[in-house]
């Protein structure tokens, strides 16, 4: 377990010191206890947002990190391992060199971006429930059966990645497009369009902060490639590479099917695990999303009102009635019913 200390005090520093999260409060006491401190509050009421909401938020941006940190690098990994079989065991690498080394600087941009905007509740609504604190203090973003979660999706976007591979091998001297570099480059293309579509996918907060870093690691892959494809000096078998490659229509076959794939496979999965295996978050945003319906809905009409014509025969026709059984009811009434006597 995780010891969090707080305190006000020069007395307070040891404790704070020792346990792993110390929180100092400036008060009255000096700063003492607030240097020593990783973090830093005015007042002691301040605690509840800072664990509730910022703790939350950075126990789940960090969890996400380094699960897709460790996804994007066994997909490529897997890859290599699956071109080995095609490439008789020799040892020859799908990509070039330069390309391979671009990797994780071209994905770089986007999970930043969601490690530091990304919010998955509201902040009232992690006030109001309390109970989603409990997946950083149970370790439940982070541990053993999430990392098996993560290796087997790993596993399957590299099959879904190589199986599109596997198909257009075959073909793909379409235009003179089947060398081993422009064929590699080819696939690589595909490989950093699936990273960025899973980083969009598993991302929650779409801000323009985030967009924007998803077209910058698009444009960083196009202006290396436009780049390193005309340094002959550098690389000259990379010569015009990237034009062999966009006139090859396989390619752009590819750029669209591999995405395409790992949506419906993801799309998939999280339906499942949602509808028959729900963490506390989908439930308390299912049942938020409810509540908004329930608040949002519109009132029901108000009675129709009542017609005045129609109450006024009503109320006659009643006052009718009723004289006519008090008359019958009374004592002349009687009398005049009765035989007259002989």
């Amino acid at each position: 377990p995780v010891t969090l200390s707080i305190g006000d005090g020069a007395n307070d520093v040891p404790m704070i010191q020792e346990a792993q999260v110390g929180v100092g409060i400036s008060g009255r006491e000096g700063r003492q206890a607030v240097n020593a401190a990783d973090f830093a509050i005015a007042q002691f009421r301040f605690l509840q947002r800072l664990l509730l909401v910022h703790g939350r938020l950075n126990y789940r941006r960090m969890c996400k990190f380094i699960l897709y940190s460790f996804w994007k690098n066994a997909v490529l990994t897997l890859l290599l391992f699956y071109y080995t079989f095609l490439s008789g065991f020799s040892g020859t690498s799908m990509f070039d060199g330069y390309v391979w080394t671009s990797f994780n600087v071209i994905l770089f941009f986007p999970i930043i971006a969601t490690g530091v905007f990304d919010r998955d509740v509201e902040d009232h609504h992690a006030l109001r429930y309390p109970k989603l604190y409990e997946n950083g203090r149970l370790g439940l973003d982070l541990n053993m059966v999430k990392m098996t979660e993560m290796l087997l999706s790993s596993l399957v976007h590299s099959l879904i990645i190589f199986g599109v591979m596997w198909y257009a091998f075959d073909t793909m001297d379409t235009m003179h497009a089947n060398d081993y570099y422009g064929f590699g480059t080819s696939v690589f293309t595909w490989l950093i369009v699936a990273m960025n579509y899973r980083i969009v996918f598993i991302t929650t907060t779409i801000n323009w902060v985030f967009v924007a870093s998803v077209l910058v690691s698009f444009g960083t892959l196009t202006v290396f490639l436009a780049i390193y494809c005309r340094a002959q000096w550098l690389s000259p078998w990379m010569y015009n590479v990237d034009i062999h490659m966009v006139q090859n229509p396989l390619f752009w076959i590819g750029l669209l099917a591999v995405p395409g794939l790992a949506i419906m496979v993801d799309s998939f999965k999280a339906w499942l695990l949602l509808e028959f295996l729900p963490d506390r978050k989908g439930l308390v945003l299912e049942r938020v999303s409810l509540d908004d319906q329930y608040l949002c809905a519109p009132p029901p009409p108000p009675p129709a009102p009542p017609d005045d014509t129609a109450t006024a025969e009503h109320a006659n026709s009643a006052a009718g009635t009723s004289s006519g059984s008090a008359a019958e009811g009374s004592p002349a009434a009687r009398s005049s019913s009765r035989p007259a006597e002989s």
